[in-house]
């Protein structure tokens, strides 16, 4: 089975690299890449923790193909629409030109207030650490309302505000780092404060998954670099993303340690490499599609139907919010609350892996209309992020840069979770959304 999946693969692949607009033959080409990879790291099952089923292999490679089919679809559009289209080159001037959507000193400003904010609360879990008895832990304490958020409102505001930043702030130092020729004093400032920003969101919830947004962007940046600026991919991007990532690498076994309360010291870094990076990339990366079996066949077996309501959960959430600080029961109604109920419960994939909540985005197109979800789904998506892409090709700014960059990110986690039924990214999309709009009203008066 595995030689027939490599097979496919191939055929994904080669359909991929015959699309014609290069920067979009590139970005869809990365996407077929890493879902074929899934698949086959899923079958292999390295660790022997679960053995999925020939239905799911089937329902992960029609995600594939009617993403790649609403990508295609959506580029022969365009190429008749407008003949010419392939052609089109991005303004490299208008994307390297950030002033044009932002005041460098406002944005400073605003950094500084967000890392502020940020110190308060690590601060705050840094003095309860020294308090906690061997079965607390930081992560618990972040999550429970009562530990570090001492209402439901001081919750929303970090999560979906402060923490939410974070994607701003790790585009703006990976253009700043990565794109940017020359980089003034105020622009090493915006990396300084951006990079600090980072690190003590992390540290603060001891998510390893809070460091990846700038690695997942910087391959963004790899691929447009490459495209419309070659001297700059060679000479500046390819290496210093490898640096990222290698400060990346550095960074998760760092957290990992202090998530088991382990001593941080060089002979603890090196002999965690394997069980802190290697085998949880693996793990993360694949067995999300062992639950989705597992979940198909167990947890999600007698469940009804959401209808549309499990993948657009987030979006749903953000239209009842404002009702939700009026009265909080009405959050019990939302499909968040159920999907929360069918995902949450721990099971055990195997003797030593239990597992919850990371079952793909695939599940939600599952729960929303069975195998139609499945064919509906990727190829709605494929065709909205190939429109997303060419969007940027002919408007060819910072802002449109900056939103191809975070849906680029939010594409790759939805491999692991469903990114649209996630709240936080919603409301992050409609701060940018709001911001943009404030920012264009403003430059007009």
């Amino acid at each position: 089975m595995i030689f027939f999946q490599i097979i496919l693969s191939l055929i994904y692949l080669f359909i991929s690299l015959n699309l014609s607009n290069k920067i979009h033959r590139s970005v869809i080409s990365f996407f077929i890449v890493c879902f074929s990879l899934q698949i086959i790291l899923a079958e292999l099952d390295i660790y022997k923790i679960y053995t999925i089923s020939v239905e799911t292999i089937i329902i992960f490679n029609c995600n594939i193909i009617f993403f790649l089919l609403g990508a295609c679809l959506y580029e022969l559009g365009e190429i008749r629409r407008h003949k010419f289209n392939k052609y089109i080159l991005v303004n490299k001037f208008n994307v390297l030109n950030s002033e044009s959507f932002f005041k460098v000193n406002w944005l400073i400003c605003i950094q500084l207030i967000f890392l502020l904010i940020a110190l308060y609360y690590f601060n705050k879990v840094s003095i309860a650490a020294l308090l906690f008895s061997g079965d607390e832990s930081v992560r618990t304490y972040f999550f429970e309302q009562g530990g570090l958020f001492k209402s439901y409102t001081e919750m929303f505001l970090y999560h979906y505000f402060v923490k939410n930043y974070s994607y701003v702030a790790s585009f703006i130092f990976v253009y700043n780092l990565l794109l940017k020729e020359k980089v003034d004093l105020k622009g090493v400032v915006l990396m300084i404060l951006s990079l600090l920003f980072i690190g003590i969101i992390a540290l603060t919830s001891q998510g390893r998954g809070d460091i990846l947004p700038p690695l997942i962007m910087s391959i963004f940046i790899i691929i447009y670099s490459k495209q419309y600026l070659l001297f700059s991919y060679k000479r500046k991007v390819l290496p210093l993303t490898f640096g990222l990532a290698f400060i990346a690498l550095i960074s998760i076994i760092l957290i990992g340690l202090l998530r088991v309360n382990s001593d941080v010291n060089f002979e603890s870094f090196i002999s965690s490499i394997d069980e802190s990076v290697l085998e949880p990339f693996v793990i993360y990366f694949s067995v999300p599609i062992a639950a989705f079996d597992y979940g198909i066949h167990h947890q999600f077996k007698d469940c009804n139907l959401f209808w549309g309501t499990a993948t657009f959960a987030g979006f749903q959430e953000l239209l009842t919010t404002p009702l939700v600080f009026l009265d909080r029961s009405i959050g019990l109604i939302n499909a968040n609350s159920h999907l929360g109920a069918l995902m949450s419960p721990t099971f055990s994939l195997s003797p030593s892996v239990s597992w919850n909540a990371l079952f793909t985005g695939v599940a939600n197109y599952y729960l929303d209309f069975g195998y139609f979800g499945v064919v509906l789904y990727p190829f709605f998506i494929g065709y909205f992020f190939s429109r997303v892409i060419f969007t940027f090709i002919i408007k060819s700014d910072f802002l449109h840069l900056m939103i191809l960059a975070i849906l680029f990110t939010w594409m790759f986690n939805n491999m692991i979770s469903s990114s649209f039924q996630s709240f936080s990214n919603w409301m992050l999309l409609f701060n940018i959304i709001f911001f943009s709009f404030f920012v264009k009203r403003l430059t007009i008066k």
